[in-house]
């Protein structure tokens, strides 16, 4: 889900491709305007169908699946980041909230 924000909002700038480590053509759509708005567009739509990859490869779908509106924009990012699997040996995924020990 922050990838879609980021691209809904800041999409024209390319933030949400440096969010998932495309650097490269993050620079391209800064300097770009979004490539003058077709790859902006293009990667929007990518986002809301699930097909959009970070640079590992990966589909930014979990967002879709797994998240619900009670664990907030924090938790929804840990959850990206333990996606991608490119943390550090502590294993932050561990710690997430679940809908068990959540209050009602």
């Amino acid at each position: 889900m922050p990838a879609l924000l980021l691209c809904f909002f800041l999409g024209w700038a390319g933030a949400h491709r440096f969010y998932v480590g495309k650097i490269g053509t993050g620079i391209l759509m800064l300097l770009t305007g979004g490539v003058f708005g077709v790859l902006w567009l293009i990667d929007f739509i990518l986002l809301i169908v699930g097909a959009f990859t970070d640079k590992a490869g990966n589909r930014l779908t979990e967002w879709i699946q797994g998240a619900s509106l009670d664990y907030g924009l924090g938790a929804l990012w840990i959850e990206r980041a333990c996606d991608l699997r490119a943390r550090s040996r502590r294993n932050m995924c561990n710690e997430l909230p679940t809908r068990s020990t959540m209050a009602v």
